[in-house]
């Protein structure tokens, strides 16, 4: 059962046929459309290995990638760290400035010599961010790159 007055807050998880069907709340919210078999057994298997390696050694992996890249990060002179670096406020997200280069061209530059993608953040700054299937080798060849600008 659906509340009628609050029906009108939910929105269907799939834009389908008729998933804004203003006249009949249940049917709009019934829409399947093209099923993704794939996607459900690739969501499935996802949470089989997130459950097999579990929650402390995922984050503790993504923590781990994280401060090493920070810790690379802040041996270059002209890289400034824009992000938390207090341990307890940061994990696999660290954004950054390259002096003299612009975001957008870091990120070409990553992609072109070694195949990264780090994205620019804006104009200025790049978002760079470890997880748990990254490798400390990959951050050293970012950091590598970032050496040689």
């Amino acid at each position: 059962y659906i509340d009628k007055n609050k029906v009108k807050d939910i929105w269907t998880t799939m834009a389908s046929y008729n998933w804004d069907h203003p006249e009949d709340d249940g049917f709009r919210l019934m829409q399947y459309g093209t099923g993704n078999p794939a996607l459900t057994v690739g969501l499935e298997a996802a949470v089989d290995f997130y459950n097999t390696v579990g929650q402390v050694r995922w984050t503790s992996r993504i923590k781990e990638l994280g401060d090493y890249l920070r810790a690379g990060l802040s041996s270059i002179d002209k890289v400034s760290i824009h992000s938390s670096t207090h341990p307890e406020m940061c994990a696999g997200m660290t954004t950054y400035h390259v002096e003299g280069m612009k975001g957008p061209a870091v990120q070409k530059t990553m992609w072109e010599q070694e195949k990264l993608q780090p994205r620019s953040v804006g104009s200025e700054l790049v978002r760079h961010c470890t997880h748990i299937y990254n490798s400390k080798e990959e951050i050293d060849r970012s950091l590598e790159v970032l050496r040689g600008l």
